[in-house]
């Protein structure tokens, strides 16, 4: 089952509510290898909330590299706060959209 998020806003407050669902262990093996040859980008997301993904994200980094593919990282919030990546290793693999040329732009 699909993981779902309600986010709850008030003022200048927030909330996020997550069933994770298959989020938990859904990890590099379960990532059809078409996905790195036909995606320009990747984003990874939640990376603490979804355990599988961060144990295997140096596995999705290169395989992305491999196929040029560009990847940005938004960690978000560790429910745990044990804030468990290697940074130093995964940082640098974040290669974002800028750093690949842009398509013409529309006219």
């Amino acid at each position: 089952m699909s993981g779902a998020t309600i986010c709850m806003s008030y003022g200048e407050d927030r909330a996020n509510l997550t069933y994770q669902g298959a989020m938990d262990v859904m990890g590099f093996d379960d990532i059809d290898p078409k996905v790195f040859e036909e995606a320009r980008h990747i984003h990874l997301s939640s990376l603490f909330m979804q355990s599988a993904l961060l144990r295997d994200v140096d596995k999705v980094l290169q395989a992305a590299e491999a196929h040029g593919v560009t990847v940005s990282l938004d960690t978000q919030w560790d429910p745990v706060e044990k804030w468990a990546l290697d940074y130093k290793s995964v940082l640098p693999k974040v290669t974002g959209p800028s750093s690949r040329p842009s398509p013409a732009p529309l006219r």
